[in-house]
Parts: C-alpha cells; sequence; structure tokens
C-alpha cells in the first residue's frame, strides 16, 4: 500500500543518488513516495529536473519525456519503456500514487540517469577489454534447427572478430578461451579479475521455441532490491558486479543501441539478469545476445562472416561510445 509523500530539493536527493550536484536547485523540487516499500520519484519532477517536457494523455497509459536531445517514454504498471528510441527494461515498474505516474528511486538513479547524464558516471580507464565466448568444449551452448551449427562456435569465432577489431582500434584485449575449451563459469569473470580488465563482454547467441522472435538483447547485473527481466526474481543481496552499477548500464546501453545500427536487428532490449559471470564480475560488464538460432533468418546471418563483421564493429563501436563517456571530462 503507498505510504506517505515526500518532497525535498533536487541539491539534496542527487546528493544521495548520484553524488553528484544538482541544477537549478534553488528553483525545484522533486516529490517522492513509499509504494510497497520501495521508493518512488514522480515523473514530472524527474522531466523538470532534466529541463524535459512532461506529456500524458488523459486516457493514456503511457507517460512522455521530451527535449531537443532525449525522449523517453514510460507505461504504466509495466516496465518495458524507451529511452531514446532503445527499448529499455526497468527493474521495477513505472507505478502510479494518488494519480501521479511514478518511477523506482532505483530506475532512475541506476537506469535512467547514467544514460542521459555522464557527469553521474565514475570516472574510470576503459582500455584493456575481457571478451568471453560464451559456452565451449563439452557445453555446446545451443544449436540451430536447420544450419546445426552451435553457439560455442558462434561465440567464438565472433570474439575472434571482435579481439582483432578492438586491437585495430587500439585497446588490449583478452579472451576467457581462445579454443574449444570448458570452462566453468565463475572461471570467466575470474580472468577478467586476475587480467585487471576495464571492461566484460559475454558473448551469447538465443534459442527460444518461437521461431519468430529474433533480435538482439543486451544485460546488465541486476541493482539491488530489483527483478531481473525474465525469471521476476527480486536480487536481494549485493553482489561484486553492483559495484559498478551505473557502469554497467552504460555499456550495455551503449552496445545495445550500437548493436541496431551497425546490424538492423529487432530491438529485443537492454535487460537485466542475475548470471553469475555479471554478479562476480568486477569491472563494467554486460551480456550479449547477438541473435536467435531458433529463427532461421538470424541462424542463417549468424552463419555469414559479413554478418558476423557488423556485430564486432557494433560492439566496438559501443564501447568507444561507452570509454568516451566515462572519460576525463573537458
Amino acid at each position: 500500500m503507498p505510504v506517505g509523500v515526500r518532497c525535498i530539493l533536487f541539491a539534496v536527493l542527487l546528493a544521495l543518488l548520484t553524488g553528484s550536484p544538482a541544477l537549478h536547485a534553488d528553483k525545484t523540487r522533486i516529490r517522492y513516495a513509499t509504494v510497497d516499500g520501495n521508493r518512488y520519484l514522480f515523473l514530472s519532477d524527474v522531466a523538470t529536473y532534466y529541463g524535459m517536457r512532461y506529456s500524458r494523455a488523459a486516457s493514456s497509459k503511457q507517460v512522455c519525456l521530451s527535449s531537443r536531445y532525449s525522449r523517453l517514454v514510460f507505461t504504466l504498471d509495466d516496465r518495458a519503456t524507451t529511452l531514446n528510441d532503445v527499448s529499455v527494461y526497468l527493474g521495477l515498474p513505472v507505478r502510479t500514487w494518488q494519480s501521479n505516474p511514478v518511477v523506482s528511486n532505483a530506475d532512475f538513479q541506476l537506469l535512467i540517469d547514467p544514460v542521459l547524464r555522464t557527469g553521474c558516471l565514475p570516472r574510470s580507464n576503459a582500455i584493456r577489454v575481457m571478451i568471453d565466448p560464451g559456452h565451449g568444449g563439452k557445453d555446446p551452448g545451443t544449436k540451430g534447427d536447420r544450419l546445426k551449427q552451435q553457439e560455442k562456435d558462434v561465440t567464438l569465432a565472433l570474439a575472434s572478430l571482435l579481439r582483432a577489431e578492438l586491437a585495430r582500434r587500439g585497446y588490449q584485449v583478452a579472451l576467457t578461451r581462445s579454443s574449444d575449451q570448458t570452462l566453468a563459469l565463475e572461471q570467466r569473470p575470474a580472468q577478467a579479475s586476475s587480467w585487471r580488465a576495464d571492461l566484460f563482454i559475454s558473448l551469447h547467441a538465443n534459442y527460444v521455441g518461437t521461431p519468430s522472435v529474433r533480435g538482439i538483447e543486451s544485460f546488465r547485473m541486476c541493482p539491488k532490491d530489483t527483478k531481473s527481466t525474465y525469471g521476476n526474481t527480486t536480487n536481494s543481496s549485493t553482489h561484486p558486479g553492483n559495484a559498478c552499477d551505473r557502469r554497467n548500464t552504460r555499456l550495455a546501453y551503449e552496445v545495445q543501441k550500437a548493436l541496431l545500427q551497425a546490424t538492423g536487428a529487432p530491438d529485443r532490449g537492454v535487460r537485466q539478469a542475475n548470471f553469475l559471470v555479471l554478479r562476480e564480475a568486477s569491472c563494467p560488464a554486460m551480456l550479449v545476445e547477438v541473435g536467435y538460432m531458433s529463427n532461421a533468418k538470424e541462424e542463417k546471418l549468424l552463419a555469414a562472416a559479413s554478418y558476423r563483421a557488423k556485430i564486432a564493429v557494433g560492439i566496438a563501436n559501443g564501447i568507444d561510445r561507452f570509454r568516451q563517456a566515462v572519460g576525463p571530462q573537458p
């Protein structure tokens, strides 16, 4: 049940939420309410903070925040949203408190703000990249229905292309496996840690029982007290990967956006999950599902060297954009 409402200066709130000073703190206030034990912020006030227009049709469940630079579309009682035309899944659904659309504090702090404001991102280096080709050896992963190619082979081929592309751009790159070897899940983030990686990228290909489903989706680690997109289970603990929550978001967002631009694939969104390789990562990390082996068109594309090259370029472009976002500010 909703309990209580508060109103505090943006300067105070943003110091608590992001550690960054707020703009126009002398003129603008943000309200929050407690809904089912979670703090939710008024979307109308969030719009004001960013200098965006707030709009909601009387009979519509959609709420839009827009400016000349950005456009955010939320749906009441839903976790699916779009940030600058990229599909993104919130940790908790948008709710209504006394007729006011509200978004969770965690989603504002660790999803929306890191995408819209580079100033809230911790400054860090992003030159050493560990690429993790999913599966391998005795673990083949999924398999295509027609061409019968195995996920472990697709991810290794992609990893080799991505390593070459990143090296060409001046990155230092390592792979968790460079051959068809069996590798336990816990070994993968451990390798990244021992190699002192700045970024960890885990590559996978998907499979579902519905052959028409296709597209690319990217995963970040579930922030504490938010739910995984698929399993709908709450991450009730803080894990090593949560130390990089904001940068995890920005990395997954930039790579997803760049992959869509490079490949033209359908957007399956930036999602979140409590995957072990993300949970135990000691640096900004993401997992990307580059396509569906269960879809005949994408299975064929994933077998083509030219399409794999597009994926490698897309991921590298996303890493470039992330590196620019977290680098020294001018």
